[in-house]
């Protein structure tokens, strides 16, 4: 964002990026609807020991991969908010509730988990509002 300073334009000195590690106690979340789901990023050593388990020589089938999103999801997923059953009651967070997840959730929480960083994130978000902001710019002149 530009500030005028005594009739001159100045921008915002950029944001410094810097590698945070992945710790067991990370609270990241994003939303799908209403509901808030609140994840830690996957480590590497978790993802290989988690592929290794639902794999045969390297090869996995089908149903291995929903048995790795269902893993996966199980080890990041810390918690939600809003989730409700079939009739409209709030689900408490229980691991054994994560394999009843709707697929695009395990499938989301999959892509987010191996994420690099909440800066990384972050920058996808607001390349996401700004592109959207764009969008709606353009919509409303035509």
């Amino acid at each position: 964002m530009a500030e005028e300073t005594n009739g001159q334009a100045t921008s915002e000195t950029p944001r410094k990026k810097f590698v945070v590690l992945i710790s067991p106690n990370e609270k990241l979340s994003f939303l799908v609807d209403e509901t808030r789901f609140i994840y830690r990023r996957l480590p590497p050593s978790k993802r290989h020991a988690i592929l290794s388990e639902h794999s045969v020589r390297g090869l996995y089938d089908t149903t291995s991969v929903i048995g790795i999103q269902i893993a996966i999801a199980q080890y990041c997923l810390r918690g939600w908010e809003h989730l409700l059953d079939a009739e409209g009651k709030p689900v408490p967070f229980l691991e054994e509730v994560v394999e009843h997840l709707p697929l695009d959730v395990l499938e989301r929480v999959t892509a987010l988990s191996l994420e690099a960083s909440p800066d990384e994130l972050m920058e996808r978000f607001e390349s996401f509002l700004a592109n959207s902001i764009a969008s709606c710019a353009q919509a409303d002149s035509r």
